[in-house]
């Protein structure tokens, strides 16, 4: 049934698709709780919720523990001068211990 109701003439060698496509409207619905959300991300396999850098240990990234955090770099440059260097200064290794 078209939407306007009204009688519409067709060239019978045209095909074409009459109507509205079913399921319309579907993801309009609102995201309730938490867990909704979660099982949608699961399903299209997405990490959800994401958790920010420096709110990780610092054994598992480099940004990690924060340090009153403040979003940058904890590493200290090899060619910093004498008062830049300060905070891990030139670590063999960053990141999560495997």
């Amino acid at each position: 049934m078209l939407s306007s109701k009204k009688e519409t003439k067709l060239n019978p060698e045209c095909r074409v698709t009459i109507g509205t496509a079913a399921g319309q409207g579907r993801k309009l619905k609102p995201v309730v709780t938490a867990g909704k959300k979660w099982h949608m991300m699961k399903a299209r396999n997405k990490l959800w919720p994401r958790t920010s850098a420096v709110k990780f240990n610092a054994v598992d990234h480099p940004f990690g523990c924060g340090r009153g955090k403040r979003i940058k770099s904890k590493i200290a440059k090899r060619n910093a001068p004498a008062g830049a260097k300060v905070g891990h200064l030139r670590p063999s290794r960053t990141g999560y211990i495997r």
